[in-house]
């Protein structure tokens, strides 16, 4: 091998994908890290080899989601190259290729996260494989094939597992270094609307995985301006965005109009304006109110509000607190809120023995644990957390004391403010 920056190939391994043309195909990023092992390269340095190869510098952005499995500015120009050198395996029904005309690029629905089966997992070991297409959207609940909730976080620690091609060993935690390959949690009772969306991103991953050109862009826009003009959203306030979707926004418009997804993209003309399902509980799935963002934020200020009047110590973030309901960022309703600046202030000198970062990532490990329905006992938590967070039970102790209070509180909060 010559010099790092002067090598490159001029061919790989033909290394199929696996699952192609089905609902649980590999994901690209999984592929890259078993390509990656042919060549005794970690997945860093190969890609820096493969973007050498398509004629662009090593950029470094090694996020799964843009640079691997698109939408994103690198991902094209990898792809191919990917398939050129491995003699024309077929490698788009890996990645969002057919959608990258479609999807709005910012909250396109993909996780931040990775997410996994526990037992699709244990299957994939041996061969390698890390990860399916599916997995890589935050919508999907469970998998299909075993009943089992998407799960993005270690059963033994709490903690989220990052989205990045550097960890190559997918079945490990990389907080605790625990298995990922734990007891799983069955889903049971899923409402109606997860299992219509389910079923909508298993046919969306089976048509784009097989061999499908590009789909063409304005399915939803078309129909949505049809179904505003003509049917059951006419003269209503709704939240249906106009211009390219998110992933979201097409998979409520196809719970709320109960049509299928795919014919959302590709036969809009064909589908009716009219609800196919009135007066069940179908009709409930999809909010359409414009200001379920604002009752987001009220709901928020009112947390806010009763964990200081309560004064709960420690404060987890205000960052955690809008993750938590499902925004980014404060909205001005709540950042102009006197509450807002109280709890920043508030949680800016509280006294604590750890950093912004260490009490985030505590917090946010006691409620993923705690959350789930068969949750831990105390003696658990204290003392698997004290050991992956090296911090003392003591200290364990008064941040679950404080999470469980605040889940008291967002209970009281969820059903003053339904979104």
């Amino acid at each position: 091998m010559r010099a790092a920056g002067l090598w490159q190939w001029t061919t790989l391994p033909p290394l199929p994908l696996e699952g192609l043309g089905t609902a649980g195909v590999e994901s690209l990023d999984s592929y890259v890290v078993r390509l990656a092992a042919t060549q005794g390269l970690t997945p860093v340095a190969f890609l820096d080899a493969l973007d050498r190869c398509s004629g662009h510098p090593p950029i470094r952005n090694v996020y799964p989601r843009s640079g691997i499995l698109g939408p994103g500015a690198r991902f094209m120009d990898r792809l191919g190259t990917l398939e050129r050198l491995t003699g024309g395996q077929l490698l788009k029904g890996g990645t969002f290729y057919a959608l990258s005309d479609v999807l709005r690029r910012q909250h396109s629905g993909l996780s931040a996260t990775r997410r996994w089966c526990s037992l699709c997992l244990a299957d994939m070991e041996k061969s390698g494989v890390a990860a399916r297409l599916s997995w890589a959207l935050s919508e999907l609940s469970a998998c299909s094939v075993h009943g089992v909730l998407i799960t993005d976080a270690c059963l033994t620690c709490g903690a989220a597992q990052p989205y990045t091609i550097a960890l190559a060993n997918r079945q490990t935690c990389r907080a605790c270094d625990g298995s990922l390959i734990a007891e799983p949690v069955y889903a049971h009772g899923l409402s109606k609307e997860r299992q219509w969306i389910d079923k909508c991103i298993e046919e969306l991953i089976a048509y784009i995985s097989g061999p499908c050109p590009m789909i063409p862009p304005g399915g939803y826009e078309r129909y949505l301006a049809r179904v505003i003009r003509e049917g059951d959203l006419n003269d209503m306030n709704h939240d249906f965005p106009s211009g390219p979707p998110s992933l979201g926004n097409l998979l409520r418009l196809s719970a709320y109009m109960s049509v299928p997804i795919m014919d959302i993209l590709i036969r809009d003309e064909e589908l009716p304006s009219k609800r196919l399902i009135i007066d069940d509980e179908e009709t409930h799935l999809v909010p359409l109110r414009d200001d379920s963002r604002l009752y987001r934020a009220l709901r928020i200020e009112m947390i806010a509000k009763e964990a200081l009047r309560s004064k709960i110590s420690p404060l987890p973030s205000m960052k955690l607190l809008l993750e938590r309901n499902g925004l980014r960022q404060a909205p001005a309703s709540l950042t102009e809120s006197v509450i807002y600046r109280r709890y920043i202030r508030k949680y800016k000198v509280q006294g604590v023995n750890a950093n912004g970062r260490e009490r985030k990532a505590l917090f946010e490990s006691i409620f993923r644990l705690v959350d789930q329905p068969d949750g831990p006992s105390m003696t658990f938590l204290v003392k698997h957390l004290s050991e992956a967070y090296r911090v003392s039970p003591q200290i364990i102790r008064k941040y679950i004391k404080s999470a469980l209070f605040l889940l008291a509180i967002e209970c009281a909060a969820q059903s003053t403010y339904m979104a």
